[in-house]
């Protein structure tokens, strides 16, 4: 009774309402700080009926993560680069052999009794007699003897045939030859040959005719007239109708007369 009645009193009741605040006001800052920082956090459950089997995770420890403070006013510095200075390499040294010094050989002393002078006799001069050597006679040079080849039955037959003269061929049978060649040339030459009518019947005229090697001809020469300009040209006309002349008058020059 006394107690509350103490705690009655008007002057106790604001420092119980200050203790009070204070604590509820502790608990709540905890309780902030702690879910800010995730080393608390509510659990939501769920009813599950009997007959589920539930795997839970493994629960993992999360560590806070404390933020760095980074002064805006410092600057970065720079990495220094420490030289590495190279090792040495210790240097084994061999130990070189000095040349080795030749013993001079101690030279040998010559006494002038060893020295002693030896004369070589010169050989004596020998004189031979030299034969005079016997030349042999020069020998006949053989010479081989040519040996005629048997006659043939050819040579033979010549031999025994008498001499046969060469024919004997005069200017009138050259004439006679040569008239008949150019009638045969002429008798070619009538084909093409039409004389005019209503001249004498006994004019005639010639033409010199050049033959060249292929059979053409080249040039035809009026050497004899007959006085009639129609009829010297109708024979001129029949010269060169014709395009191909024998082959015994190529390259030859031919008088032909037209009657």
């Amino acid at each position: 009774m006394w107690r509350w009645q103490r705690v009655k009193d008007n002057h106790a009741i604001p420092f119980i309402y200050k203790i009070t605040s204070w604590v509820i006001g502790a608990h709540l800052i905890s309780l902030l700080l702690l879910i800010r920082y995730s080393s608390f956090a509510p659990v939501h459950t769920r009813a599950l009926p009997s007959h589920a089997i539930l795997f839970l995770p493994e629960q993992t420890k999360s560590t806070p993560l404390t933020p760095r403070k980074v002064s805006a006013h410092k600057k970065p510095q720079p990495q220094v680069i420490k030289k590495v200075q190279p090792k040495k390499v210790p240097v084994t040294k061999t130990a070189q052999k000095a040349p080795e010094k030749t013993k001079a050989l101690p030279e040998k002393k010559i006494t002038t009794a060893q020295k002693k002078v030896v004369t070589i006799p010169e050989p004596k001069k020998t004189t031979v007699a030299i034969a005079p050597q016997k030349t042999a006679p020069p020998s006949k040079s053989v010479v081989p003897q040519k040996i005629a080849p048997a006659p043939t039955a050819a040579a033979i037959i010549k031999k025994t045939e008498p001499p046969v003269a060469a024919p004997i061929i005069s200017t009138q049978q050259l004439k006679v030859y040569h008239e008949e060649l150019e009638n045969a040339l002429v008798g070619e030459l009538g084909k093409t040959w039409q004389p005019p009518q209503g001249f004498n019947a006994q004019a005639s005229c010639s033409y010199k005719l050049e033959i060249s090697k292929s059979g053409t001809l080249e040039k035809a020469t009026l050497v004899q007239s007959s006085g009639i300009l129609v009829y010297d040209v109708a024979a001129r006309s029949a010269i060169f109708k014709m395009t191909r002349y024998p082959l015994w008058s190529h390259g030859k020059e031919v008088i032909v007369t037209f009657r």
